[in-house]
């Protein structure tokens, strides 16, 4: 069997990051400047993008992790992952920072289900990142999605 770079006959799968430091504000997504892998039609993405969309139905495995710091304000940095602008429970991590300087690791990982679309009802689902904490510097900032079936 052949090779093709037809996306449709391929499993669906993102892997996106970025490596440089980006300061975000409360309530607002992490970018992810870089794609490693995007194969498949079930999910899209563009670099640059906090959006990542899931346009098939479907089950799929979504993993988040970050090193982060506190850029100013000492407290609670916390990143939820969000569907169609809402929160997705079980879907965050938190840490309490004390000390500026302090760079530590958070992650998480949960299952999206998408249901089937209609010509009624688009289930298509966008999800995002949001830093619901105090101001924080992310870096190495890395997702991953991944259609289970």
């Amino acid at each position: 069997m052949g090779y093709t770079t037809n996306r449709q006959y391929q499993k669906s799968i993102l892997n996106a990051y970025t490596i440089t430091n980006q300061t975000i504000a409360t309530n607002q997504t992490v970018d992810f400047n870089n794609t490693n892998i995007l194969n498949g039609c079930s999910i899209d993405f563009n670099s640059g993008s906090p959006s990542i969309y899931l346009r098939k139905p479907g089950v799929y495995l979504v993993t988040m992790d970050a090193s982060v710091a506190e850029a100013g304000t000492a407290g609670v940095i916390t990143m939820q992952l969000q569907r169609n602008g809402v929160n997705v429970n079980g879907a965050q991590a938190s840490i309490d920072s004390t000390a500026a300087g302090d760079v530590d690791s958070m992650s998480f990982t949960t299952i999206i289900k998408v249901l089937p679309s209609c010509c009624s009802v688009d289930n298509t689902t966008t999800l995002t990142v949001l830093n619901t904490g105090v101001e924080a510097i992310y870096s190495n900032a890395n997702i991953t999605a991944v259609k289970l079936c």
